[in-house]
């Protein structure tokens, strides 16, 4: 039978059928390897004239550095990397110390801001220290040392005066007005320093207290 193997004498002999097809996958093998090595030589052919068409075979590569300007940069190369190195050795020190110095920086910010606002939201500040100096002029052109301050009813004693505020209730002072009754009392005016006080007189002397009427009167008999 086609296709069987026939033992003659201890010798295995192949069928015709499995002789051609071993034939037939030789031969396919054949024409595969042939087509690859014919496609490496183009490809090798391609290589050498795209080679040739660089350059000449007797050209320099003067597209190149010299060799001086090589080592040049590798010098600088190398200097550099050295100054940098010993320009961090001290690297956390240095930042060590701009993190102190920002932080006093940023308390002496903080301490100018907070004495900034002091100064002008405080009544004893330049503004308050003009106006218990307009309140202690116009006191003493009236003769008042003392006056009734008209929010607490406390006598204030416009001498001991450092900031235009009652020292008892601490309301602002405006002005004082004194009175010219026998059993009246001089009087502290609240409001603010600076929009609530009339203007001072510019002559120099300041408007005379009146004595009281009965005084006047006291005075005239004595006289008769």
């Amino acid at each position: 039978m086609a296709g069987e193997n026939h033992e003659s004498g201890g010798v295995s002999v192949t069928a015709p059928a499995d002789t051609d097809d071993l034939e037939d996958r030789i031969e396919a093998q054949r024409e595969e390897f042939t087509d690859l090595l014919e496609d490496v030589r183009s490809r090798v052919v391609q290589v050498k004239r795209e080679t040739d068409d660089k350059a000449p075979a007797d050209h320099e590569h003067e597209s190149y550095a010299p060799r001086e300007d090589v080592a040049d940069f590798q010098n600088d190369l190398e200097e550099l990397e050295r100054r940098l190195e010993t320009g961090f050795d001290n690297y956390e020190e240095i930042v060590e110390q701009l993190l102190d110095r920002i932080e006093v920086l940023e308390d002496r910010s903080t301490i100018l801001a907070k004495t900034v606002a002091a100064i002008r939201d405080r009544p004893d500040g330049e503004r308050g220290r003009n106006a218990v100096d307009r309140l202690q002029r116009r006191a003493n052109r009236q003769g008042i040392r003392t006056a009734t301050c008209e929010n607490c009813d406390s006598s204030v004693d416009l001498a001991l005066l450092n900031v235009p505020e009652c020292p008892h209730c601490e309301s602002p002072i405006a002005d004082v007005v004194g009175d010219s009754s026998l059993f009246g009392s001089d009087r502290l005016v609240i409001g603010d320093p600076d929009e609530s006080a009339p203007p001072e007189p510019t002559d120099g002397e300041g408007p005379s207290r009146p004595e009281p009427t009965d005084q006047k009167d006291s005075t005239t008999d004595e006289r008769r």
